[in-house]
């Protein structure tokens, strides 16, 4: 038993994020972890996907190969080894002397929903970014699910009490979005509710969090003290996709590829690891719920209508090969690329927005203080937090973006007043 009464823990969706998430709680020494999905096939490779990460766990040299392969992880490959594995508390059941086989021995693959849920404690669902496709997943959970059962979701763009509006049980329902793609890695952990969940679900989403060990560290979970569309991390970084969606559209407006866009430094890995189709839905959540000013990039739209999704299917904004590895083709930028990114790129723009989106959440009342930003951005976006990085220049920063706002004719981007006055100093 890893946690008072939950004792089985079911994930609902085996994509990225549903693989990872089901490895970390693994790794939390629960009785049981059930997987689901509606496709035996995606299952299948994300039973394997999770064995050869707890492979890895089991000595250095497997460590070591794995992190430095990934695209995603090279970093960790400097991690002291030693200490790692001989440390209970940060890998869980990985501690000196357990085996992947035995961790993978609490894991169950199910297609049949109803068999997945209906005797766990905790369900963390993991499905596509839409609304309707979460509604009637936790429609079908409230039917099949123990009472006590709390059911979390893992959006990152939607409101909890939107996805909890067929539920027989909202009370039971939380946002617990997992930072990241890579949960046996990294350690943010994001907890919200909507308007009819009670206490007792936050507490257990909060304690589920926390038991869930991370190579990186120790988790840091945040439970927001308001409903907030994007919770915290993705909802600061949103606004920022507003300005490089205009920046994408100009630039294929003139014949500027994504192939010289990469060349002048422009990085778009990330999103094609995650899914163009999920990043598509999050603009589009954003769009309804926030601004029609977040529309998705006509690019983006393009390739999703085309099936190249990213990594998943091979092929996004970039190829992918068999090991899940982009394929970039090295070239120069023409002096045609170099020239409008001299015009229209300004990297303190995402930062100026960063800056305006978290003073945003202040005044909403997400948050009380600003420091608790600042650790959130330390752990997940690994640099000191906005608040530091603009503590002195949020005036030019305000100014940016009024003028960036008028520019391109969206009015999400102006400052709020707590930015424009710098009233969030007041802050703890």
């Amino acid at each position: 038993m890893a946690l008072g009464n939950v004792r089985r823990i079911a994930v609902v969706g085996s994509g990225i994020m549903g693989t990872g998430i089901a490895g970390a709680s693994l790794l939390g020494g629960y009785e049981r972890v059930v997987l689901s999905d509606v496709d035996a096939g995606a299952l299948a490779r994300s039973r394997d996907s999770i064995e050869s990460v707890l492979k890895a766990l089991e000595s250095e040299d497997t460590f070591r190969e794995y992190t430095s392969s990934h695209p995603f992880l090279k970093h960790f490959s400097s991690v002291d080894f030693t200490p790692l594995r001989a440390d209970r508390e940060r890998v869980g059941v990985m501690a000196e002397g357990c085996t992947a086989a035995e961790v993978m021995d609490h894991l169950v693959c199910q297609v049949d929903l109803q068999k997945a849920v209906s005797d766990v404690d905790f369900v963390i669902e993991a499905v596509p970014e839409r609304l309707d496709v979460k509604q009637g997943v936790f429609r079908q959970l409230s039917e099949l699910v123990p009472s006590h059962t709390v059911c979390a979701s893992n959006t990152s763009t939607l409101p909890v009490t939107k996805i909890a509006l067929l539920s027989r049980w909202p009370e039971n329902v939380i946002g617990m979005h997992f930072h990241g793609f890579t949960q046996v890695f990294n350690r943010l952990v994001e907890i919200m509710g909507g308007r009819k969940t009670s206490e007792k679900a936050l507490e257990v989403g909060r304690a589920v969090g926390e038991s869930l060990p991370s190579v990186g560290g120790k988790r840091l979970v945040v439970v927001l003290d308001k409903e907030a569309e994007g919770f915290i991390a993705n909802r600061i970084a949103a606004p920022g996709g507003i300005y490089r969606t205009w920046l994408m559209n100009k630039a294929m407006e003139q014949g500027i590829t994504f192939e010289q866009l990469h060349a002048a430094g422009l990085d778009f890995r990330g999103v094609d690891y995650v899914g163009l189709d999920t990043a598509l839905n999050g603009a589009i959540s954003y769009r309804e719920n926030l601004s029609p000013d977040f529309a998705p990039s006509k690019a983006i739209e393009e390739l999703v209508r085309q099936g190249r999704l990213g990594c998943k299917t091979g092929g996004g904004i970039y190829d992918w090969d068999e090991s899940g590895n982009p394929v970039i083709k090295e070239t120069e930028a023409e002096e045609k690329t170099l020239d409008f990114l001299r015009e229209h790129a300004d990297p303190e723009l995402g930062l100026a927005s960063r800056m305006n989106e978290a003073c945003r959440l202040l005044e909403m009342g997400v948050v009380k203080g600003y420091e608790v930003i600042n650790e959130l951005e330390r752990i997940g976006e690994s640099y000191e937090g906005i608040f530091v990085l603009g503590f002195e220049k949020y005036r030019e920063w305000a100014e940016k973006l009024e003028a960036v706002a008028e520019k391109i004719g969206k009015p999400y981007l102006k400052p709020c007043e707590m930015m424009r006055s710098g009233r969030f100093r007041d802050y703890p």
